[in-house]
């Protein structure tokens, strides 16, 4: 749905056309799932620390 929103956004406030709606789509879509696989990664590491009893 955002990537649907993104594009039509940026159709109608840049001139520069569907080639760049569908970059912006792609790139902020992308986005959240990035974020979440980094803290699925860095809470990994926070539980192997504490289960080692690392500080």
């Amino acid at each position: 749905m955002a990537d649907v929103a993104q594009r039509v956004t940026s159709m109608k406030v840049e001139p520069a056309g569907i080639d760049r709606a569908d970059r912006w789509g792609i790139f902020i879509t992308t986005w959240p799932a990035t974020w979440f696989g980094l803290g699925q990664i860095l809470a990994r590491y926070e539980d192997e620390d504490a289960l080692h009893g690392a500080m």
